[in-house]
């Protein structure tokens, strides 16, 4: 159920392992999870190899950001979709040009938009959703979205997995600005509540938002990522 977890391959922001994360999910009962690494894939590989053995499911997915600023989640619902993931990446690093609030086409994608940065409803993609974070749900009903419930899912961040995981946080975004752990600003940083909790109390967290756990099920449940480990992958005929 958690659409966007973050490892320590978010460099400067997250502070957990990928197998880390795997463990307490695990712990908890969290049968499903996407590994959404800011502005990076580094961690895929050892997280897609590992999570077979804490009986996980994992998901591929990148959280496109400038700077602390989310943009979108983009999740592979297939390895195709990590190829379009990657290769979407791999443009804005060499090109050095910001990511665009607004992702571009992409077949084999699901894309999630933080609430504060989405697009008008008449305009989502058919793969396209708005992620509705903990602290969002109960002031929801008051919004647009409330009368557009199929397109809304779970996004709960996960970046560290205590209090002291956040001010280790802290500290590496500071050290990620260069400036004083006083003088940090709060929106270069995560929120507190960025840490992973069991299913049950997740749930609850989202009951005034009917239909919004069945969504992030139904997401989740139609993506899947294989990596072959074990196989060759080097050609093995350099000619005709």
């Amino acid at each position: 159920m958690y659409l966007n977890c973050h490892s320590f391959f978010s460099f400067k922001y997250g502070t957990l392992s990928p197998e880390d994360l795997l463990l307490q999910a695990s712990a908890f009962g969290i049968p499903c999870l996407a590994l959404t690494d800011i502005n990076n894939t580094s961690g895929i590989a050892d997280f897609v190899r590992l999570a077979p053995v804490h009986g996980i499911k994992p998901i591929a997915g990148i959280d496109f950001r400038n700077g602390n600023t989310q943009q979108f989640v983009g999740l592979a619902k297939n390895n195709e979709g990590f190829f379009e993931l990657n290769n979407l990446l791999t443009h804005h690093l060499h090109e050095g040009s910001p990511v665009p609030a607004r992702a571009p086409e992409m077949a084999h994608v699901f894309v999630v938009y933080p609430l504060h940065n989405a697009p008008r409803a008449a305009t989502l993609r058919h793969y396209e959703y708005v992620g509705v974070r903990p602290h969002e749900a109960g002031r929801l009903r008051f919004s647009e979205w409330a009368r557009h419930p199929h397109k809304l899912v779970m996004l709960a961040p996960v970046t560290f997995r205590d209090k002291a995981g956040f001010n280790t946080h802290r500290l590496l975004r500071a050290m990620d600005h260069n400036t004083l752990l006083s003088k940090l600003d709060a929106a270069e940083q995560a929120l507190p509540n960025e840490v992973m909790q069991p299913l049950p109390v997740l749930q609850h967290i989202y009951e005034a938002l009917p239909g919004i756990v069945r969504n992030t099920q139904q997401l989740m449940e139609q993506c899947s990522i294989d990596l072959a480990f074990g196989k060759n992958k080097n050609k093995t005929c350099f000619t005709g």
